[in-house]
């Protein structure tokens, strides 16, 4: 059977590389008559250098929106993103066109960062053994990339005070420290929220208070968020209040209030090896190679004064 299975196999191969042969005998026809279309003819297309197969290349080239895909990729490449990331990139460039319904229609009006984030999470629901959230990110990324390099997305309309505040940031923050746009886009929204809970509570950025900050800390209790994600969000507005300070916008550099939580590299301990534990493996190490006098002697000091929690960790008996 197993014989049978490999046999198989081989024929469906040699199938594949007859059908291949096939095909680029015809290409090839093709382009010496030059019968294709000219994006099918340059041989300095980006989509030439990223992919050595006939296949991969005419299905990136005959995608839609040739011109525009082609356009944002080399100038990744002009920035020298690996030719990995790239190839990622032209591959979810064809999803965020399928997600929008972009095959027969221009990209003739903007997005808003939040039509790219829904469609983000739509396309993350299509889970096909990849991780729903890395799905998610990476459909995001790219498109947050390809459409601002195209000029099509829109900011969401704020009317809230403060909100000049937050898209000077932004864009100090894109500009000046070289974020990408998904972590711009990210910033945008953790400051969209602490202005929604300070206008909440009547108080203006430049009445702050550190009672309010620290109620405003206290929603991220609320709201169930990892020690990770609440450290992540309170470096945002830290930075965000020490540029507000030396700009002269409020008088009172309110960022020394805020302390990030502590971060542990393994939050969740498992069981620590008890002293029965500990005597049964170095019995298990007893012998007189050098290897095995090194395991006994760290055993017999664990056994002796104990071991860290975090020494236990991932220890296995």
């Amino acid at each position: 059977m197993h014989y049978s299975d490999h046999f198989h196999k081989v024929c469906i191969a040699s199938e594949l590389n007859e059908f291949t042969d096939a095909f680029r005998i015809i290409y090839s026809w093709l382009f010496s008559l030059k019968l294709l279309e000219p994006k099918f003819m340059d041989k300095d297309s980006i989509f030439c250098r990223l992919f050595t197969s006939i296949h991969f290349r005419l299905k990136y080239i005959a995608a839609p929106h040739y011109e525009e895909r082609k356009r944002h990729l080399e100038t990744l490449e002009k920035d020298g993103v690996p030719k990995a990331y790239i190839r990622e990139y032209a591959e979810q460039q064809l999803n965020v066109i399928k997600q929008f319904k972009l095959e027969q229609k221009p990209i003739g009006h903007s997005f808003s960062t939040d039509e790219i984030i829904d469609a983000a999470r739509c396309f993350g629901e299509l889970s096909n053994g990849i991780s729903v959230r890395s799905r998610y990110q990476r459909f995001r990324a790219v498109c947050m990339s390809w459409f601002s390099f195209m000029e099509v997305i829109t900011g969401k309309d704020k009317s809230y005070p403060g909100s000049n505040y937050v898209d000077m940031f932004c864009e100090w923050h894109l500009t000046s420290k070289g974020s990408s746009v998904g972590a711009t886009v990210h910033i945008c929204q953790e400051l969209d929220r602490f202005f929604a809970y300070i206008n909440s509570k009547s108080v203006t950025i430049n009445l702050l208070t550190a009672a309010c900050i620290d109620g405003y800390i206290e929603t991220y209790q609320s709201a169930c968020f990892a020690r990770k994600t609440v450290a992540s969000k309170v470096s945002i507005l830290r930075t965000f209040l020490r540029y507000l300070y030396n700009r002269s916008i409020i008088k009172t550099d309110m960022s020394s209030y805020l302390i990030s939580p502590r971060i542990y590299t393994c939050e969740i301990l498992s069981v620590s090896p008890n002293e029965n534990d500990l005597n049964r493996i170095s019995h298990f190490y007893d012998g007189n190679t050098p290897s095995a006098i090194r395991n006994k002697a760290i055993l017999l000091l664990l056994i002796e004064y104990g071991m860290r929690s975090g020494g236990s960790y991932r220890f296995k008996t």
